[in-house]
Protein backbone atom coordinates (compact mmCIF):
# COMPACT_ATOMS: atom_id res chain seq x y z
CA UNK A 1 0.00 0.00 0.00
CA UNK A 2 1.21 3.55 -1.00
CA UNK A 3 1.94 6.22 1.77
CA UNK A 4 0.96 9.50 1.85
CA UNK A 5 3.45 11.77 4.13
CA UNK A 6 2.10 14.36 6.47
CA UNK A 7 4.43 17.02 8.08
CA UNK A 8 2.75 17.72 11.72
CA UNK A 9 0.91 20.54 11.70
CA UNK A 10 -1.05 18.81 8.53
CA UNK A 11 -1.46 15.64 10.87
CA UNK A 12 -3.26 17.68 13.39
CA UNK A 13 -5.23 19.15 10.45
CA UNK A 14 -6.41 16.03 9.00
CA UNK A 15 -6.99 14.40 12.28
CA UNK A 16 -9.29 17.71 13.24
CA UNK A 17 -11.11 17.20 10.11
CA UNK A 18 -9.98 20.22 8.60
CA UNK A 19 -7.65 18.73 5.36
CA UNK A 20 -9.60 16.97 2.99
CA UNK A 21 -6.90 18.54 -0.16
CA UNK A 22 -3.24 18.33 -0.54
CA UNK A 23 -0.70 19.47 -2.98
CA UNK A 24 2.64 17.76 -3.92
CA UNK A 25 4.74 18.86 -6.61
CA UNK A 26 5.13 17.46 -10.49
CA UNK A 27 8.14 16.10 -10.54
CA UNK A 28 9.93 16.47 -12.64
CA UNK A 29 8.55 19.68 -13.85
CA UNK A 30 7.63 20.08 -17.30
CA UNK A 31 10.36 21.35 -19.34
CA UNK A 32 9.93 24.90 -21.00
CA UNK A 33 13.78 25.62 -21.95
CA UNK A 34 13.33 24.23 -25.61
CA UNK A 35 9.71 25.96 -25.92
CA UNK A 36 9.46 28.47 -28.77
CA UNK A 37 8.98 32.41 -27.31
CA UNK A 38 5.08 32.13 -28.56
CA UNK A 39 4.80 28.88 -27.03
CA UNK A 40 5.82 29.72 -23.81
CA UNK A 41 3.30 32.96 -24.23
CA UNK A 42 0.48 30.80 -25.20
CA UNK A 43 -2.25 29.47 -22.46
CA UNK A 44 -1.73 25.87 -21.53
CA UNK A 45 -4.31 23.39 -20.13
CA UNK A 46 -4.01 19.34 -18.74
CA UNK A 47 -6.19 16.58 -20.30
CA UNK A 48 -6.81 13.33 -19.28
CA UNK A 49 -6.87 11.46 -22.57
CA UNK A 50 -7.44 7.68 -23.32
CA UNK A 51 -6.90 7.54 -26.84
CA UNK A 52 -4.35 10.45 -28.72
CA UNK A 53 -4.00 8.51 -31.68
CA UNK A 54 -1.29 5.98 -33.35
CA UNK A 55 1.93 8.54 -32.46
CA UNK A 56 0.85 8.58 -28.86
CA UNK A 57 0.25 4.93 -28.00
CA UNK A 58 2.78 5.01 -25.52
CA UNK A 59 0.74 7.09 -22.84
CA UNK A 60 -0.83 5.63 -20.04
CA UNK A 61 -4.78 6.07 -19.69
CA UNK A 62 -4.09 7.80 -16.22
CA UNK A 63 -1.35 9.92 -18.20
CA UNK A 64 -1.99 13.58 -18.08
CA UNK A 65 -1.13 15.47 -21.50
CA UNK A 66 -0.13 19.47 -21.45
CA UNK A 67 -1.69 21.17 -24.32
CA UNK A 68 -2.22 25.01 -25.37
CA UNK A 69 -5.72 25.77 -24.91
CA UNK A 70 -8.20 24.81 -27.47
CA UNK A 71 -6.06 22.09 -29.06
CA UNK A 72 -7.71 19.55 -30.99
CA UNK A 73 -7.77 16.30 -29.51
CA UNK A 74 -5.59 14.69 -32.15
CA UNK A 75 -2.54 17.30 -30.99
CA UNK A 76 0.75 17.03 -30.37
CA UNK A 77 1.26 17.32 -26.42
CA UNK A 78 3.99 19.02 -24.94
CA UNK A 79 4.68 16.21 -22.70
CA UNK A 80 3.21 13.81 -20.60
CA UNK A 81 2.77 13.55 -16.38
CA UNK A 82 1.37 10.19 -14.57
CA UNK A 83 0.37 11.12 -10.89
CA UNK A 84 1.82 8.73 -8.34
CA UNK A 85 -2.12 8.42 -6.50
CA UNK A 86 -5.33 7.54 -8.69
CA UNK A 87 -8.76 7.81 -7.56
CA UNK A 88 -10.42 5.24 -5.54
CA UNK A 89 -7.00 4.10 -4.36
CA UNK A 90 -6.63 3.06 -0.48
CA UNK A 91 -3.27 5.27 0.79
CA UNK A 92 -1.99 5.10 4.62
CA UNK A 93 -0.88 8.73 6.35
CA UNK A 94 2.38 8.74 6.69
CA UNK A 95 3.83 10.83 9.88
CA UNK A 96 6.74 11.34 12.42
CA UNK A 97 7.02 8.12 14.56
CA UNK A 98 8.87 7.04 17.21
CA UNK A 99 8.86 2.93 18.48
CA UNK A 100 8.27 3.11 22.16
CA UNK A 101 7.50 0.73 25.56
CA UNK A 102 5.21 1.54 28.28
CA UNK A 103 6.71 -0.94 30.45
CA UNK A 104 10.54 -1.46 30.20
CA UNK A 105 10.55 -3.90 27.27
CA UNK A 106 7.44 -6.09 28.27
CA UNK A 107 5.05 -4.70 25.39
CA UNK A 108 5.59 -2.35 22.54
CA UNK A 109 3.90 0.39 20.10
CA UNK A 110 3.71 3.56 18.15
CA UNK A 111 4.85 7.25 19.64
CA UNK A 112 3.60 9.66 16.76
CA UNK A 113 4.93 13.59 17.64
CA UNK A 114 2.18 15.07 15.89
CA UNK A 115 -0.21 14.48 18.82
CA UNK A 116 2.42 14.47 21.55
CA UNK A 117 3.61 18.02 22.84
CA UNK A 118 7.10 18.56 24.67
CA UNK A 119 7.68 18.14 27.54
CA UNK A 120 4.66 15.83 27.58
CA UNK A 121 2.14 14.46 30.46
CA UNK A 122 1.73 10.43 31.28
CA UNK A 123 -1.95 10.98 29.94
CA UNK A 124 -0.80 12.81 26.58
CA UNK A 125 1.85 10.15 25.90
CA UNK A 126 -0.80 7.60 26.60
CA UNK A 127 -3.00 9.04 24.15
CA UNK A 128 -0.57 9.35 21.73
CA UNK A 129 0.68 5.67 22.07
CA UNK A 130 -0.53 2.93 19.80
CA UNK A 131 0.16 -0.61 21.23
CA UNK A 132 1.61 -2.85 18.70
CA UNK A 133 4.79 -5.83 19.23
CA UNK A 134 5.56 -5.34 16.15
CA UNK A 135 7.61 -1.75 17.00
CA UNK A 136 10.11 -4.25 18.69
CA UNK A 137 12.46 -4.54 15.79
CA UNK A 138 12.70 -0.57 15.63
CA UNK A 139 12.84 0.07 19.26
CA UNK A 140 16.93 0.99 20.02
CA UNK A 141 16.34 2.27 24.23
CA UNK A 142 16.19 5.77 22.95
CA UNK A 143 13.80 8.63 22.31
CA UNK A 144 15.09 8.70 18.57
CA UNK A 145 11.81 10.19 16.37
CA UNK A 146 12.06 8.13 12.98
CA UNK A 147 10.77 10.28 9.27
CA UNK A 148 7.50 9.70 7.71
CA UNK A 149 9.22 8.05 4.88
CA UNK A 150 10.50 5.41 6.94
CA UNK A 151 6.70 4.48 8.39
CA UNK A 152 5.71 0.79 7.46
CA UNK A 153 1.82 0.79 6.96
CA UNK A 154 1.08 -1.26 9.87
CA UNK A 155 2.42 1.54 12.05
CA UNK A 156 0.30 4.11 10.71
CA UNK A 157 -2.99 5.79 12.62
CA UNK A 158 -5.40 6.43 9.98
CA UNK A 159 -5.69 5.50 6.34
CA UNK A 160 -7.29 8.05 3.38
CA UNK A 161 -8.96 7.08 -0.04
CA UNK A 162 -8.06 8.88 -3.15
CA UNK A 163 -11.12 10.82 -4.22
CA UNK A 164 -9.59 12.62 -7.18
CA UNK A 165 -6.34 13.74 -8.85
CA UNK A 166 -5.76 16.78 -11.42
CA UNK A 167 -2.75 18.48 -11.91
CA UNK A 168 -2.53 22.70 -11.86
CA UNK A 169 0.00 25.95 -11.32
CA UNK A 170 -0.13 26.17 -7.48
CA UNK A 171 -1.03 29.68 -7.89
CA UNK A 172 -4.41 28.50 -9.18
CA UNK A 173 -5.35 28.04 -5.66
CA UNK A 174 -9.06 29.88 -4.63
CA UNK A 175 -9.70 30.64 -1.35
CA UNK A 176 -11.84 27.95 -0.58
CA UNK A 177 -9.28 25.48 -1.35
CA UNK A 178 -6.65 26.84 0.88
CA UNK A 179 -8.91 26.53 3.44
CA UNK A 180 -9.26 22.65 3.03
CA UNK A 181 -5.71 22.26 2.82
CA UNK A 182 -6.07 22.62 7.04
CA UNK A 183 -5.95 26.45 7.36
CA UNK A 184 -6.68 26.91 11.26
CA UNK A 185 -9.24 29.66 11.52
CA UNK A 186 -9.29 32.25 14.03
CA UNK A 187 -12.69 33.93 14.49
CA UNK A 188 -12.42 37.70 14.08
CA UNK A 189 -15.34 39.68 16.65
CA UNK A 190 -15.64 43.15 14.50
CA UNK A 191 -13.27 42.52 11.38
CA UNK A 192 -13.38 38.96 9.12
CA UNK A 193 -12.23 36.03 10.38
CA UNK A 194 -8.14 35.56 10.05
CA UNK A 195 -6.30 32.43 9.57
CA UNK A 196 -3.20 30.43 10.88
CA UNK A 197 -1.55 27.57 9.14
CA UNK A 198 0.69 26.16 12.02
CA UNK A 199 3.37 26.61 10.64
CA UNK A 200 4.83 30.03 11.40
CA UNK A 201 3.45 32.53 14.18
CA UNK A 202 1.87 34.49 11.94
CA UNK A 203 -1.98 35.54 11.30
CA UNK A 204 -3.44 36.46 7.53
CA UNK A 205 -6.55 38.00 6.99
CA UNK A 206 -6.03 36.17 3.11
CA UNK A 207 -6.23 31.75 3.18
CA UNK A 208 -4.68 32.46 0.59
CA UNK A 209 -1.59 34.22 1.57
CA UNK A 210 -1.86 32.14 4.96
CA UNK A 211 -1.04 29.10 2.27
CA UNK A 212 1.39 30.26 0.41
CA UNK A 213 4.08 30.96 3.12
CA UNK A 214 3.21 27.31 4.03
CA UNK A 215 4.20 25.91 0.61
CA UNK A 216 7.62 28.27 0.77
CA UNK A 217 8.18 26.61 3.87
CA UNK A 218 8.05 23.56 2.35
CA UNK A 219 9.33 24.18 -1.25
CA UNK A 220 11.54 27.58 -1.01
CA UNK A 221 10.84 29.09 -4.57
CA UNK A 222 8.18 27.32 -6.23
CA UNK A 223 5.08 29.93 -5.10
CA UNK A 224 7.34 32.77 -7.56
CA UNK A 225 8.20 30.20 -10.22
CA UNK A 226 4.00 29.28 -9.92
CA UNK A 227 5.55 25.65 -10.48
CA UNK A 228 3.24 23.02 -11.77
CA UNK A 229 1.24 20.41 -8.71
CA UNK A 230 -0.65 17.37 -8.35
CA UNK A 231 -4.30 18.53 -6.84
CA UNK A 232 -5.25 15.36 -4.18
CA UNK A 233 -8.55 15.66 -2.84
CA UNK A 234 -8.73 12.57 0.27
CA UNK A 235 -11.49 11.05 2.63
CA UNK A 236 -10.95 9.32 5.74
CA UNK A 237 -11.22 5.70 5.38
CA UNK A 238 -12.74 3.90 8.43
CA UNK A 239 -11.68 0.21 8.88
CA UNK A 240 -14.12 -1.80 10.90
CA UNK A 241 -13.18 -5.39 12.28
CA UNK A 242 -14.26 -7.82 10.05
CA UNK A 243 -16.31 -5.67 7.90
CA UNK A 244 -13.35 -4.20 5.43
CA UNK A 245 -13.45 -0.72 4.33
CA UNK A 246 -15.97 1.96 5.63
CA UNK A 247 -15.88 5.56 3.55
CA UNK A 248 -17.01 8.72 5.68
CA UNK A 249 -16.73 11.94 4.12
CA UNK A 250 -15.24 14.68 6.03
CA UNK A 251 -18.38 16.13 7.19
CA UNK A 252 -19.16 18.05 9.81
CA UNK A 253 -21.90 15.97 11.21
CA UNK A 254 -19.09 13.07 11.30
CA UNK A 255 -16.52 14.72 13.34
CA UNK A 256 -19.47 15.83 15.95
CA UNK A 257 -20.03 12.30 16.36
CA UNK A 258 -16.80 10.77 16.27
CA UNK A 259 -14.41 13.55 17.62
CA UNK A 260 -11.13 14.23 16.96
CA UNK A 261 -9.03 10.95 15.45
CA UNK A 262 -6.41 10.08 17.97
CA UNK A 263 -4.91 5.99 17.20
CA UNK A 264 -6.31 3.44 14.64
CA UNK A 265 -8.17 1.32 17.47
CA UNK A 266 -9.98 4.33 18.54
CA UNK A 267 -11.61 4.95 14.87
CA UNK A 268 -12.53 0.97 15.51
CA UNK A 269 -14.55 1.51 18.50
CA UNK A 270 -16.29 4.78 17.17
CA UNK A 271 -17.22 2.83 13.96
CA UNK A 272 -18.63 -0.13 15.99
CA UNK A 273 -20.24 2.21 18.46
CA UNK A 274 -22.43 3.90 15.85
CA UNK A 275 -23.21 0.51 13.99
CA UNK A 276 -21.58 2.15 10.63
Amino acid sequence: MKGLSFSEPMVLAWLAGRKSVTRRLINPQPGMSHWKPEARLTPKEWRKQVHLGPVHRGYDPEMWCLFNVGDPVNAVPYCGRKPRYVPGETVYIKETWMAATPDDGESFGILYRATLPKPWTDVQWKQSFKPDNRAEKYFNGKDAWRSPRFMPEWAARSHARIVSVRPERIQEITRDEAVREGLIRVPGQIEPDWWRNGVNGGIYLSPVKCFEDLWESLHPGSWEKNEFVWRIEIDLLIWQKGQGPLYEKLQPLFREKMGPIQIGDRIERSANRRGV
